[in-house]
Formats: C-alpha cells, sequence, structure tokens
C-alpha cells in the first residue's frame, strides 16, 4: 500500500518540491526580464533623439557637447538602478556593423567604449530588436566584458538605434536560486520529519503523515498562489508607474521643447519683444499649475525680466551659483541645460531649464523655464502616489515596498520618479487568492486527516475481529481434530472425480482415521491419495451413486 511504502513518499515529496522549486524559477525568471525591460524602457523615454541623431558613432563625437549630456545622464541613471553594470547606444551602420555611441564611462576608464567602437559578438535577437525594432531581453550571453543579462530596447530614431542595459549573469542566477531555494529547503524538512513520524510505532503514524504531507501541499500552493497574484499586482502596477511616469516626462519634455524653445523663437523672429508681446505671448502658461514662471535672462544684469510670475521680476540670478553654472553649461554647449535648487521660498526643489537667446547672432540671454517638481508630480490616478526628486550621490532609496522608480532625464539631469501604491490600488488588486488556497487546503488536510484516522481504527478493528474469529477457527479446528483422531467409529474423507461430461467416475481416497484401520484393517497410509479401485482392488466403486447423491445435495 501506498501509505505503508517510505520510498512511495519520498518520492512524491521530492518531486512534488523539485516541480514547485522550477515553478518559482520559471516566474523569478519572467518577472526579472519583465522589471529589466521596464527599467530600460523607462531610461530610453527619457533621451532626447534629435540629440543621438547628431552623432556620428565616430571619435569625432568625443567632442560634441550632444556626447557627453547623453554619457553623463546615463552615470547619473547608473546609480538610481545600482544593480546595472552598463547602459550604452549601439546603432546599426549602412553596411550592417553593430558599434557604441555612448555609454555609462567616465572618459578616463582605460576600458571605457568609444563612439563608433563596432560590437562583432551582436547576437542575433540584438539585431533583430534593431531590425524589427521589437524591445526584447536576452542573455545570458557572454561577450569580451562579461556574461550579462541585457534588456534591449529600439529607439525612434532616423537610423536603427537601440538602448541596452546590462546585469551581471550572476547576480540573475542569485536571483532565480533565491526563489527557487525556499521550495527545496521546505522538501527537506518536510522529508526529515516524515522519516522522524516514520519510525513511530503507533496508531497516529499515518494520520501523521498525511497531516504533513496536506500542511506540505498547502503551504506550497498557497505560496504559488501568492507568487501568482503578487506578480500580476506588480504587473499592473508597473504599467501603472510607467504611465505616470510618461505624463511627468512629457510635461518636462513639453516645457523643454515648447516653452523654452518658443520663448527662444519669439526672440529670435522680432527686433524686439516689449513687455506687452511678452505677456501677450505667455498668458495661456499661467494655467499650468507646475510652471514657477518664464522668462528671459538679460545677458547684462543677469536678472529675470520679464516673467510670467511676477513676484521674480527684477531677480537676480546669480545669487544662486546653480542657477549661474546651468547658464553657463547652456552657453558652452547651445543645448538646454537644468539646475535644481528650491525656489520662491519653499522647501522642496524645482528643475530650471536655460537656453541660450539669440537674435542674428547676437546673444541676448536666456530663456528660463522653473517647474516645481513636488507640484509637477500630482497624480490623477487615485492608485498612484508620485514623487519626483533629484538623485542623491548615494543613491536612492524606496520608501517602502513596492515603490518603483524610473527615470526622467532633462536638461543634462536625471530625476528619480517614485510611484507608490495607494490604499485604492491595493483595494483593487486584494490577495485573496493565498488565503482562500491556504484555508481550503488546511481544511482539506484536517478531513484527510481524520479520514486517515477512521480507517485507522476501522483497520484496527477489522483486524482485532480477524484475530478473534481466527482463533475461534482454531480452536474449533483443533476439537475437530481430536474428535477425528479419537472417534470409535470409522471415518474417510473422499474425494468425488467426474469426466467431462460431469458423470461421477470414481473417487479418491483423502484420509482416514485410526478406528477406519481397526476396522477395516486397511492402513489409511497406504490408501491416502488412491483411487478407491487402486485402494480396494475393485473393478466398480462400491457407493459411488450413494457419494455422489451426497455431494450433489450438500
Amino acid at each position: 500500500m501506498f501509505l505503508r511504502s517510505v520510498w512511495s513518499w519520498v518520492t512524491a515529496v521530492t518531486l512534488g518540491s523539485l516541480f514547485f522549486a522550477a515553478w518559482h524559477g520559471f516566474e523569478a525568471d519572467r518577472q526579472f526580464r519583465a522589471d529589466l525591460l521596464l527599467e530600460a524602457q523607462g531610461i530610453a523615454a527619457g533621451l532626447n533623439v534629435q540629440r543621438i541623431d547628431q552623432l556620428t558613432a565616430t571619435r569625432h563625437d568625443l567632442d560634441s557637447p550632444a556626447y557627453h549630456r547623453i554619457s553623463q545622464q546615463f552615470l547619473q541613471a547608473k546609480r538610481l538602478f545600482p544593480l546595472l553594470e552598463d547602459i550604452y547606444l549601439m546603432r546599426r551602420q549602412p553596411d550592417g556593423a553593430v558599434v557604441f555611441l555612448a555609454a555609462a564611462q567616465a572618459q578616463s576608464d582605460p576600458d571605457a567604449v568609444l563612439p563608433g567602437q563596432p560590437y562583432p559578438e551582436a547576437s542575433p535577437e540584438l539585431r533583430a530588436v534593431l531590425e524589427q525594432k521589437k524591445d526584447a531581453v536576452e542573455g545570458p550571453l557572454a561577450d569580451a566584458w562579461g556574461e550579462w543579462v541585457s534588456a534591449l530596447v529600439s529607439l525612434p530614431t532616423q537610423q536603427p538605434t537601440l538602448l541596452g542595459i546590462d546585469i551581471d549573469a550572476a547576480r540573475y542566477r542569485q536571483f532565480l536560486w533565491a526563489a527557487a531555494r525556499p521550495p527545496l529547503f521546505l522538501g527537506v524538512a518536510f522529508l526529515a520529519a516524515m522519516l522522524g513520524v516514520w519510525q513511530c510505532q503507533n496508531r497516529f503514524r499515518e494520520p501523521l503523515l498525511v497531516a504533513l504531507l496536506g500542511g506540505l501541499c498547502t503551504l506550497q500552493a498557497g505560496w504559488a498562489a501568492w507568487t501568482l497574484e503578487q506578480g500580476h499586482r506588480h504587473q499592473a502596477f508597473q504599467l501603472l508607474a510607467q504611465s505616470e511616469a510618461r505624463a511627468a516626462a512629457t510635461r518636462l519634455q513639453s516645457a523643454r521643447d515648447h516653452l523654452l524653445e518658443s520663448l527662444a523663437g519669439l526672440y529670435a523672429s522680432s527686433e524686439e519683444v516689449t513687455a506687452s508681446e511678452f505677456f501677450a505671448f505667455t498668458h495661456k502658461w499661467r494655467t499650468l499649475a507646475w510652471l514657477d514662471f518664464a522668462g528671459i535672462v538679460d545677458i547684462e544684469t543677469s536678472t529675470l525680466s520679464p516673467a510670467t510670475n511676477p513676484g521674480v521680476v527684477s531677480w537676480d540670478i546669480t545669487s544662486v551659483p546653480a542657477l549661474t553654472q546651468a547658464r553657463l553649461e547652456s552657453l558652452r554647449t547651445d543645448l538646454a541645460t537644468a539646475a535644481l535648487t528650491p525656489l520662491l521660498g519653499r522647501a522642496t526643489p524645482s528643475l530650471v531649464l536655460f537656453a541660450p537667446l539669440w537674435q542674428r547672432d547676437r546673444l541676448l540671454g536666456h530663456a528660463c523655464v522653473a517647474v516645481h517638481l513636488e507640484t509637477l508630480a500630482t497624480s490623477t490616478n487615485p492608485g498612484a502616489q508620485l514623487r519626483l526628486s533629484p538623485i542623491p550621490v548615494e543613491g536612492i532609496s524606496a520608501p517602502h515596498r513596492g515603490t518603483t522608480t524610473l527615470p526622467i532625464c532633462i536638461g543634462g539631469q536625471v530625476l528619480a520618479m517614485q510611484v507608490m501604491p495607494t490604499a485604492a490600488f491595493l483595494a483593487l488588486h486584494p490577495m485573496y487568492g493565498a488565503i482562500a488556497t491556504g484555508v481550503f487546503g488546511l481544511l482539506l488536510t484536517a478531513v484527510t486527516a481524520r479520514m486517515a484516522m477512521n480507517a485507522r481504527q476501522k483497520r484496527e478493528l477489522l483486524e482485532r475481529l480477524v484475530r478473534k474469529r481466527t482463533k475461534q477457527l482454531q480452536n474449533s479446528l483443533a476439537q475437530f481434530r481430536a474428535l477425528y483422531a479419537n472417534a470409535i467409529t470409522g471415518i474417510a474423507f473422499h474425494e468425488l472425480i467426474r469426466d467431462r461430461d460431469g458423470t461421477p467416475t470414481t473417487y479418491r481416497y483423502l484420509d482416514a482415521n485410526p478406528a477406519f484401520a481397526l476396522q477395516t484393517g486397511i492402513d489409511p497410509q497406504s490408501i491416502r491419495g488412491k483411487t478407491v479401485e487402486t485402494a480396494l482392488g475393485v473393478d466398480t466403486p462400491p457407493f459411488l451413486t450413494t457419494y455422489a447423491q451426497v455431494v450433489d445435495t450438500q
């Protein structure tokens, strides 16, 4: 029987533990790759594709402000994701060769990837991303720098270009092992407990084994249900976080590409812009709750005038070193450059964007747009709470479990967008499946253990009854044998023999008691197993008809 076979139990538990370990490893791999791809897509969403198109994939890019801006953004993004080993851009050349454009490496690094450096180890998956523009996660794959798991995201550039991020394959395997390890340890613990219970020779052994097996199955099934629900909740929240981050990034890019550029275009297209013309041009911007102000910084006085917010008119920009540095950087690179600093008496920072203001090759000053990050990070979705902040030097830590952090790149700065689930989101995605599985499993275990206990009790009752009946039969048999051996009447046992048609033809002696020998003078040993013709030397069996009637009517 199964319950009596130790090896059956060991085999079942071992196979079950291996199955659950493999399943958890598969789920961990799926979630790991989905999260890695989301991180890559978040970094790619903040890139300025126009700047990427300006890269030539040659050593001349080392002198390009756009190249240095992208490299610095990648380095800042690595602080946001400490597990990332590298962030890079690749392009497929007209001749089919895959080359590097930029990477998150300092130029002083002796192993730094140079722009235009070929990548001959490009895998078919990487080439498919460039050709089919379909994002993917590949690996673990080895190249000259190591073994990696890589997320590859296609970019909407003029030439086939992708953004890639790498994670060490050893970390990837550690993540999978961490997910697959607990089911194996649970199985080992159960086997140890099972073998201990098996040594107990008592009536509760089988019910205890059933309870242990039911508890193990309940734990494994409940854990699997929790993993599935947690994965679905995580996936839904990741999509929500990505949507919120893109909305915030779109607003910032709108401030850079529309507000800032339109201000520069206004001054570039006019000989002189009066204050009334400025206010008429920017009056619609005053409805933007996240906009602190937009204005012009005069090149001679370094003061802000005019501006959409009258409270900052004639403000001396040089009083804030970070703003002065951003102005100089934008003038040096001719790119929109951002600075982070508190404004208007707030403790939380604002993002201030500067762009050079040219009029017929004459520098008039800088167009300036300031965005309040706390107001910008206001979500209209009740399921998410947002926090937009600079990335500190030591990196950023999640305020609580479940937070998703995504980067937003703007003006040479990388901001950390932290999206936290609210009670409304958690209520919309409850975790009832694991609880229901656990309760159902425990009830089923209790019922099964009770059934095993009842079966054990009934078997014990049946065994006692069998022993009692066997003893009674043994006593009856002993009495019969004593009566048979000591009877004064001759007794013989015969076996009736029939032909193929069922007609009795003779009979055979099986045994006879001592009285039979005294009365007939025939030794029972000499006739045992012989037919009557052979035993008595007769041609016709005597009493055959009578014996046949007795047998047929018994």
